[in-house]
């Protein structure tokens, strides 16, 4: 797999030498899984230091294989930011992001230096800013993978791989197939189930879709009644009472204490967003403690009105669980795209803070490349579907 990554980056005419390589650094906040290993292993065959390149997990979703993987390669890798109660994340990872980033400030000193910040969901943003703003000698430019990073003020020139098409077009199967194996996992799937998703975006759209598709009765509440389909739509305070499993996928908190007398006798509670986000202020209002011993395990907690919740992953996305991880093959088009953003945002200039978009010329390049290693790899539905998208952007044929 690494002859593809490095494909892409030979097509994008990237690769660092000699002094060029010795002052860049990056650094990443990510999920470390198991179909990332390689990723991150072909970056030092790009030039890239292995003493500058720093790769920062997610508490919920590193896996210790992975992890430890990377480490025998002699990449600086560490998982940081465990909660210590709800909400907590953020928090916690400011805390051991500050102690990095002195860490990294000491290490270049006085030298030129070019750090690329990779963010998932803009939190290490402010920090990095707050360090180099004043250093001459520091060139400090970003790429953003997740649309949660809209919620930060972006500080310096970002490259937006979050919102570009092909990540939103192509990604959401490969996630939704890799929720649903994990409910697979868990027992989740019943026929005799109702499953209600709060949230019709990218994600919860296909979770919908691919439940409606399997023959399971699904219901759909989205803030925007119109971009849900009618036969799918029910009004929150309707959906409540019926749902025997609910999957929040709105990107943050979807539901408060006032659910509480809505929900049935005993329900599942099920996150497919960053963090803890998803139900952080129906725990907080309905005054559930904090388990950091069991934060990531599946939680049966007792509430008032005899309800009872099954909390799964303790609150944290069942995307990615510290266990399985999605299918290598597809989730390589989504790491191209970073690797494709990486260099895009090496060759960013200027201080001003802005979002640069993502080229549809260099995302087309990366699908087609992804074609062209793993067709044979990949579910056919998936390869037509890239397909269509080369065929939207007039880049190819339609077979």
């Amino acid at each position: 797999m690494k002859e593809y990554y490095q494909k892409i980056a030979q097509s994008l005419q990237f690769g660092l030498q000699g002094a060029e390589a010795d002052k860049t650094y990056l650094i990443t906040y990510t999920h470390i899984l198991e179909n990332s290993v390689t990723f991150f292993q072909t970056l030092p065959t790009l030039g890239l230091k292995k003493e500058n390149l720093f790769i920062l997990g997610k508490p919920y979703s590193t896996v210790p294989k992975a992890e430890a993987a990377l480490k025998a390669e002699g990449l600086q890798v560490k998982t940081i930011g465990y909660p210590r109660d709800w909400g907590d994340i953020d928090a916690a990872t400011d805390i051991d992001l500050h102690e990095l980033v002195l860490g990294i400030k000491k290490q270049i000193g006085s030298d030129k230096a070019h750090v690329i910040v990779m963010e998932s969901g803009g939190v290490m943003r402010q920090e990095f800013y707050e360090t180099f703003k004043d250093n001459p000698n520091v060139h400090l430019t970003g790429l953003e993978l997740t649309t949660q990073g809209d919620y930060h003020p972006y500080l310096y020139p970002t490259v937006d791989v979050a919102l570009c098409r092909a990540k939103k077009e192509l990604e959401k199967f490969c996630v939704a197939e890799n929720i649903l194996d994990n409910f697979v996992r868990k027992g989740l799937m019943r026929k005799d189930w109702i499953y209600g998703v709060i949230g019709y975006g990218a994600i919860g759209g296909e979770v919908a879709e691919q439940l409606r598709s399997q023959g399971f009765e699904v219901k759909v509440f989205d803030i925007n009644k119109q971009a849900v389909p009618e036969e799918l739509y029910s009004d929150l305070e309707l959906l409540l009472p019926q749902a025997d499993c609910i999957i929040g996928t709105t990107g943050h908190s979807s539901l408060n204490k006032d659910a509480l007398p809505l929900l049935k006798k005993e329900t599942v509670l099920v996150s497919t967003s960053s963090r803890d986000t998803e139900f952080i202020d129906f725990l907080r209002e309905t005054k559930v403690a904090f388990r950091q011993e069991e934060m990531f395990d599946d939680l049966e907690i007792k509430l008032p009105l005899d309800k009872k919740i099954i909390l799964i992953n303790g609150g944290f996305p069942i995307n990615y669980n510290r266990l399985f991880a999605a299918n290598e093959y597809e989730m390589a088009m989504v790491y191209g795209l970073w690797l494709a953003g990486m260099t895009k945002a090496y060759a960013l200039e200027g201080k001003a803070a802005h979002k640069v978009p993502f080229s549809k010329e260099v995302q087309a390049l990366v699908v087609k490349i992804w074609l062209d290693f793993y067709k044979d790899k990949l579910l056919p539905e998936r390869v037509c579907c890239g397909q269509d998208f080369l065929v939207s952007l007039g880049e190819g044929n339609k077979k």
